[in-house]
């Protein structure tokens, strides 16, 4: 029998702390107390280190500020950059011990299907991002083969 796994190095997984604690009316983001949030080269920093995967928050309560109201722009930019950087794949989280947005909690007999419509929309978000991404990288390569060829 082969092991497979002889020689080689392990992977790196990397990821900040992403909770957005609710206790009553009081919130605790520590992506944002961290500043990870804030910084976008926090990521070729992780990819820098050799990380493979990156725990990626996608988290409800950071992409939905209030209730019907959704706002991916934070995570399209954390998204893009992962994709520009080609060396890690995300493990995508869309709660973590938060309990979900400030309009339901987890008794919530609606939570199940609130956060469903949650991730049906984030993975529509994605994947229109990640076609328009395909398409311009179509476009550059196109743009190349044409310029070689002229």
């Amino acid at each position: 029998m082969t092991n497979t796994a002889v020689g080689r190095r392990p992977e790196l997984w990397a990821g900040p702390e992403a909770s957005v604690v609710r206790i009553a009316d009081q919130r605790m983001d520590h992506l944002e107390s961290t500043g990870f949030d804030s910084r976008l080269d926090d990521h070729d920093r992780l990819a820098d280190l050799g990380a493979s995967l990156i725990r990626m928050s996608v988290l409800w309560e950071r992409s939905e500020p209030d209730s019907h109201r959704l706002d991916f722009g934070w995570t399209d930019q954390r998204m893009n950059r992962l994709r520009e950087l080609g060396s890690m794949k995300p493990i995508v989280g869309l709660m973590h011990q938060g309990g979900g947005r400030s309009h339901t909690h987890l008794l919530d007999l609606a939570f199940a299907s609130k956060l469903t419509d949650y991730a049906e929309a984030e993975a529509e978000a994605e994947a229109e991002a990640e076609a328009e991404a395909e398409a311009e990288a179509v476009a550059v390569a196109v743009a190349v083969a044409v310029a070689v060829a002229v």
